[in-house]
């Protein structure tokens, strides 16, 4: 899907990570990639559902809440993104820098 995906076939890789997804439902990642993907195809509902799928496979990684933000901003709904904002300045916040 990935390949796909950088080759610039956005359909046949969506339906590749929703494949993938089918097979491996508690992978994040795959939900983060799909809810992208959704997203720049203008779906955003569906891609609001994918990431917060990812939210809650993994609550602590920032990236589904970047992309929840954006999603939520587009829809017009403000206050959710303010949450998904908040919610990367509380992580990023808490991370411990590389040495």
């Amino acid at each position: 899907a990935e390949v796909y995906e950088r080759m610039g076939e956005p359909d046949i890789a969506l339906k590749n990570y929703k494949t993938a997804r089918m097979y491996n439902p508690a992978n994040p990642d795959i939900c983060v990639r799909l809810g992208r993907l959704y997203y720049d195809k203008g779906e955003l509902e569906k891609s609001a559902e994918v990431l917060q799928a990812a939210v809650e496979l993994s609550p602590d990684w920032s990236v589904p809440h970047y992309w929840l933000a954006r999603v939520y901003e587009r829809l017009g709904e403000g206050d959710r993104a303010k949450l998904h904002l908040r919610k990367l300045k509380e992580l990023a916040a808490s991370r411990v820098p590389d040495k």
